[in-house]
C-alpha cells in the first residue's frame, strides 16, 4: 500500500472453488487474474477474472477465454509446464498461451477494455518444440511477444504488424 512496498493489505480471496490463478495484471485500474478452471487434474479452460474495485476485495464473474477439450497439459506434463503471458496493450487485455504439450502458441485480445468478452484465439505458431518463458509487452503501440524453445534454446521475438 505504500510507495516503498513496506505495507500490504491483507490478501483478498478471489474464489474458493476450482480456480488456479496463474498471473495478474492491472486492467482498467483494477487487479485482474488469469487462471485455469481445475486445480486437481488437466485443466480445460483458461479463465479471466477482474476485480470490481482497486483493492481486489470484490470480484466479477469468471469469463472463459479459451477452452481446450483435451486439456492444456501434454502427456506427462504438470503445472510446472504451464506457459502463459498476460498484459494490457492499447487498453485491452492480451493473453498468449501454449497448448498441445507446449507445441502450439496461441494469442487472444479481449473485445473490450475490461475483458468481459473474448474472441476465439488465433494460433501464432504451431509445431514448436516446447515453448517456454513467455513474456508480452507493448512496443510503440504494438504487441511484442517473446519466448524460447527447448529444442535448441532459441530465443524468439514476434512483433505485431
Amino acid at each position: 500500500e505504500d510507495a516503498a512496498g513496506n505495507s500490504w493489505s491483507p490478501p483478498a480471496l478471489i474464489e474458493q472453488s476450482n480456480f488456479m490463478p496463474l498471473t495478474v495484471a492491472a486492467v482498467e485500474s483494477n487487479p485482474a487474474v488469469l487462471g485455469f478452471d481445475d486445480v486437481s487434474g488437466n485443466p480445460t479452460q483458461l479463465v479471466f477474472r477482474r476485480a470490481n474495485d482497486s483493492m481486489g476485495s470484490n470480484w466479477g464473474s469468471p469469463v472463459v477465454v479459451h477452452s481446450e477439450p483435451g486439456g492444456f497439459f501434454g502427456p506427462g506434463e504438470s503445472w510446472a509446464n504451464v506457459m502463459v503471458a498476460f498484459h494490457v496493450v492499447n487498453a485491452r487485455p492480451v493473453i498468449a498461451f501454449a497448448t498441445g504439450g507446449q507445441t502450439k502458441i496461441s494469442f487472444v485480445r479481449a473485445d473490450d477494455s475490461v475483458g468481459s468478452s473474448w474472441p476465439p484465439a488465433d494460433v501464432l505458431l504451431d509445431q514448436v518444440t516446447k515453448a517456454r518463458f513467455f513474456t508480452l509487452t507493448e512496443v510503440s503501440g504494438r504487441l511484442a511477444f517473446g519466448f524460447t524453445t527447448e529444442s535448441v534454446e532459441t530465443n524468439r521475438l514476434a512483433i505485431e504488424q
